[in-house]
């Protein structure tokens, strides 16, 4: 067998793994910071809870058919509104 060849490392290793810790990190501290205070929304029976704040995802009877739309909600601060079209082929 041949001579084994030394690995030669760099320091993109080392600097990509410092860079996920601190990124970790960054979010773990905000999470600390803001699950606390959203927590107490939603301390609620789970029977008289409505279905769109536990999903995040609203399908509304007033869109066109294939259409799902996200809104804010208990856990969502501020108007956030995103719809997303879905196509595709219509049974007849």
């Amino acid at each position: 067998m041949g001579s084994a060849a030394e690995y030669k490392g760099t320091n993109k290793m080392i600097i990509g793994i410092v860079f996920g810790v601190i990124t970790f990190w960054l979010f773990a501290q905000a999470m600390v910071n803001i699950v606390p205070c959203g927590a107490g929304g939603t301390r609620h029976s789970a029977d008289h809870w409505p279905s769109d704040p536990r999903f995040g995802v609203h399908l509304l009877p007033t869109d066109p058919a294939g259409v799902v739309a996200y809104r804010s909600g208990y856990s969502m601060a501020g108007r956030a509104y995103l719809k997303l079209g879905i196509q595709g082929v219509r049974y007849r």
